[in-house]
């Protein structure tokens, strides 16, 4: 998850961005989820500027604004890396956690007042009551599938990603409750 920008704006990284926000230019911020939102009106709260946040559906949605010019930044999560890679998008920041792995000089979101990151799972779920031999057993042939680049979904994981983390059982659930516990801390932040 990165925030993302086109490279013929000239940005180089995320302080460019605010320099820019600072001199009175108008930032359209793309995002594609309510606690997305949330961090990049944190992320601007923290460096005393105004982004326009536009909330769209998807991480298409956010690329394809950005490519259009109606979005001057936005948060893509692997979608831009044929960009990037093209020399057409520029990562400007990580907004994880962790570097990333396409640009791993990029600033980190945290380097900028925001103690929350966007980092983000795709996680699937089966219906509650499911015995543990079959959740175990499900979750392990999943977990070959998307592990292994010679499967298509493997492979898309590989090249949107750039491979598989795969989490389950109680780790799995842990990493959802404190997603929890981070979205009540999140709402109170932005209520401030």
């Amino acid at each position: 998850m990165g925030i993302v920008s086109l490279s013929s704006k000239g940005w180089s990284n995320l302080n460019d961005v605010l320099d820019a926000a600072k001199a009175g230019e108008t930032i359209r911020f793309g995002t594609m989820s309510a606690r997305l939102s949330d961090i990049a009106y944190l992320l601007g709260k923290a460096q005393g500027v105004d982004f326009n946040i536009v909330q769209v559906r998807g991480g298409r949605a956010v690329m394809n604004g950005v490519n259009a010019g109606d979005m001057d930044v936005g948060f893509m999560a692997g979608i831009q890396g044929k960009g990037v890679a093209a020399g057409d998008l520029v990562n400007l920041a990580s907004a994880m956690a962790e570097p990333l792995k396409q640009t791993p000089d990029a600033p980190m979101i945290s380097e900028f007042g925001v103690e929350y990151d966007a980092n983000a799972l795709f996680m699937i779920a089966g219906p509650g009551g499911m015995p543990d031999e079959a959740r175990d057993a499900l979750a392990s042939a999943i977990s070959e599938v998307v592990s292994d680049p010679e499967s298509k979904a493997g492979a898309l994981i590989q090249r949107a990603f750039g491979g598989a983390l795969t989490i389950q059982g109680d780790d799995l659930a842990a990493i959802v409750a404190q997603g929890f516990d981070e979205s009540e801390q999140l709402l109170e932040a932005v209520s401030q």
